[in-house]
């Protein structure tokens, strides 16, 4: 049993050996620099010469004192192609070959104003965001509506503007300016725009060409398609227990329904609320909303405060020259 130890032990050291035999070390230049948060208090001292009345007051001198803290101190590090950033803040390093070559072209590079871009060079992932996701889904399902009740006050204001008069002179009798005003009463564009039911049929045989109100139940006003079946969703799920979905077309009703859908979302899994999206919804290649972590833009701004602070201190002739 110890002779077979032996015999792995020497052949793992032979092909360590042989693997290190095949890398060769170089050197590469390192620059670090040290960062430390201070208090700066400004104390303002006020000079004057002389007594009154011939009192001269001269101008303030200001002196500041700053006192060392530690909180947020942090260490940048950088090697060609990298910048480390090591401390209070965590730890994040930006990898880029070809556009930090050298400590000067890297901190140029570094101010990119485009931190989504800068953090594509690190080993950072987006991650789900709920509550943005389920903001981003309602603002898709509410995008038609806005143009949908422009275009029924515009509908309401031409119809307004039809209102029937009873024009005596002109012979109308009392009864026909009546039946005019039924008739125009009639006509009114809410009874259109409003949601109606619609019973489906008794047969099942031919279910694949219902048609869409017969399918969902309802005729739906322009703008409301993806509410509806949004509706019918939390019905199912008891999330909401309106049956009447021209409960949607106020304000309110449309409040009532995303604290709805929030409560159900809650709840929900990343997987179940983008699937929901496709599958019950029908809005087709919807992705949702991923971000990067908060800590990871204050790293990058952290590492661009400093990439200025070194070109201002070690760079300025260069960036004169230029």
């Amino acid at each position: 049993m110890v002779h077979l130890y032996k015999e792995r032990r020497d052949e793992a050291m032979a092909d360590a050996a042989k693997y290190l035999a095949n890398h060769v070390m170089i050197e590469e230049p390192v620059k670090s620099f040290r960062f430390h948060m201070h208090y700066v208090d400004k104390k303002v001292t006020k000079h004057q010469q002389g007594s009154y009345p011939f009192l001269r007051v001269l101008p303030p001198s200001e002196g500041a004192k700053f006192t060392y803290n530690s909180f947020y101190a942090f260490t940048l590090t950088w090697t060609p192609g990298h910048m480390t950033i090591v401390g209070d803040l965590g730890e994040l390093t930006v990898v880029h070959y070809q556009a930090m070559p050298t400590l000067d072209e890297a901190c140029k590079w570094l101010l990119s104003p485009d931190y989504h871009y800068l953090l594509s060079k690190t080993k950072e992932q987006r991650a789900f965001q709920r509550d943005e996701t389920v903001e981003d889904i309602w603002r898709s399902l509410t995008q038609e509506v806005a143009d949908s009740r422009k275009a029924l006050a515009e509908e309401t204001a031409e119809w307004e503007a039809e209102k029937p008069k009873w024009l005596k002179r002109e012979g109308m009798t009392k009864r026909e300016f009546e039946q005019a005003l039924k008739w125009w009463n009639e006509d009114h564009p809410k009874i259109h725009y409003g949601f109606r039911e619609c019973p489906r049929p008794s047969h099942h045989l031919n279910r694949a060409i219902w048609s869409e109100a017969e399918e969902i139940g309802w005729h739906v006003p322009d703008g409301f398609m993806w509410l509806t079946k949004l509706w019918q969703l939390l019905r199912k799920e008891a999330e909401i227990f309106e049956h009447d979905p021209n409960f949607m077309l106020t304000e309110d009703g449309l409040d009532k329904l995303k604290q709805s859908f929030e409560r159900w979302a809650d709840s929900r899994a990343e997987d179940e609320i983008i699937g929901m999206m496709y599958r019950d919804i029908g809005y087709d290649d919807y992705s949702g909303v991923y971000e990067y972590r908060s800590q990871a833009f204050f790293q990058i701004a952290a590492i661009q405060h400093g990439a200025r602070m070194i070109l201002d201190r070690h760079f300025a002739e260069s960036k004169v020259a230029a």
